[in-house]
């Protein structure tokens, strides 16, 4: 094999490790990239179940505090009706 036939193959040789390399790290760099957003897709879905949990709570706590008001006043206006038979007997 001639000396420029070496060299003609060796430069073929090397531009396609290049093209190899760079392909490599392309894929690479955007199998990171895939990961980056499922992360934070993961963080965005898990912001956003806390945001329901916290509505859901919040809806919840207001709906025991209503109860809890609505069976105060029971409580009282039956207190002042047991009071009232009392006093009648």
């Amino acid at each position: 094999m001639g000396l420029l036939q070496r060299l003609k193959h060796d430069l073929k040789v090397g531009l396609a490790t290049l093209r190899h390399g760079t392909a490599q790290a392309a894929i690479r760099a955007l199998e990171e990239t895939e990961l980056l957003r499922i992360r934070l897709e993961i963080r965005g879905m898990s912001a956003s179940e806390g945001l329901i949990f916290a509505r859901e709570a919040n809806r919840l706590s207001g709906f025991c505090t209503t109860l809890k008001s609505v069976d105060s006043s029971k409580r009282s206006k039956n207190s002042k009706t047991h009071a009232r038979s009392l006093n009648r007997k």
